[in-house]
């Protein structure tokens, strides 16, 4: 008679039988095989709580359901992978994800665990005492207090951290206070985008030097005096191209389309545009040389008599057709 396969003998015999069998053999690949055909979960909290190969335990843990013996292995086990594993499949019991977000001595079996963590008081002494980032991390991601909330954003070391708190911050104030002395731009920029009080933007634009920071700032200002001023008067060119789109007082923006030394801030005074006249006058000054502009600006000309002389006076054909299809329509 045929030896039958292992893989088929094991198919056939009692799950008792291949219970004494896995704990009798020492191969790893022969336990591996025997474990696959055990279905019994008295049998898999046995070899998770008991087996000596951490391997072989993490293939229990896998299949076991007893949440009992699973908050043990979470606690005890003296591989992290198995702790790790046990730990998602942990219901709903705090305390013991507490302690294990607490006090596992792995970073990422306690980071699982403070994913999963509800203690509000246990998420805040992680968010302001866990050595490893990762695990702070989520912890500020959980955080709703807005007192730890402020005292991460000013004392973490860790650049993505505060501004993971200041991202969850709704004090205006204290977010002006980040803007002013937070050490890195990312961290100011995630603040002055959290503010929306018009002093507080003014305070900023007028104290703060940096340009990444300072443009944010600048897009959130509605004072005209002061735009006016940035638009004229600032040496960073992209921040006065935001200055003067904002403008509305056309003798300012005229100026700018015409004396400004940078090529993008001069097109976006001219975009900012609504006289007419001025219209009409830049239209015929740069038909051209920029063809597209120009058709944006002949679209905003509103009278019929610059349109009219629009069409007497360009020197572009396609200038032209456009003003004489308008004049038709009209």
């Amino acid at each position: 008679m045929k030896v039958k396969r292992l893989e088929d003998y094991l198919k056939n015999i009692s799950q008792d039988s291949l219970c004494k069998m896995f704990f009798q053999e020492k191969k790893f690949e022969i336990r591996e095989k025997i474990f696959k055909n055990i279905n019994d979960q008295e049998i898999f909290k046995k070899i998770a709580l008991e087996d000596e190969d951490g391997d072989i335990r993490k293939l229990a843990v896998k299949k076991l359901n007893d949440q009992e013996a699973l908050k043990e292995i979470a606690l005890k086990d003296k591989k992290w992978i198995v702790r790790k594993i046990a730990v998602e499949k942990l219901n709903d019991d705090d305390d013991t994800i507490k302690k294990i977000a607490l006090y596992d001595s792995h970073w990422f079996v306690r980071t699982l665990a403070v994913g999963k963590l509800k203690d509000e008081q246990a998420i805040q002494k992680i968010a302001l005492k866990e050595g490893y980032v990762n695990v702070r991390k989520i912890a500020v991601e959980k955080l709703s207090n807005n007192e730890v909330l402020k005292e991460v954003a000013l004392r973490d070391d860790e650049w993505v951290i505060r501004k993971l708190a200041v991202e969850k911050i709704m004090d205006e104030k204290f977010l002006e206070q980040i803007v002013l002395e937070d050490v890195d731009s990312d961290v100011r920029k995630a603040a002055v985008e959290r503010i929306m009080d018009e002093e507080i933007i003014k305070n900023i634009v007028l104290k703060i030097n940096e340009p990444s920071v300072r443009k944010l700032a600048v897009e959130k200002l509605m004072d005209q005096e002061l735009l006016e001023k940035i638009a004229l008067e600032d040496k960073e060119w992209d921040i006065r191209k935001i200055a003067v789109s904002k403008l509305t007082a056309d003798n300012i923006i005229k100026k700018i389309a015409l004396e400004d030394k940078n090529v993008d801030v001069r097109k976006a005074a001219v975009e900012n545009l609504i006289d007419d006249d001025t219209l009409k006058d830049e239209v015929l000054k740069i038909e051209l040389t920029d063809a597209e502009l120009c058709l944006k600006l002949l679209c905003r000309v509103k009278s019929l008599d610059a349109i009219k002389q629009i069409l007497n006076n360009s020197r572009s054909y396609l200038i032209r057709e456009v003003c004489a299809d308008i004049l038709k329509n009209n």
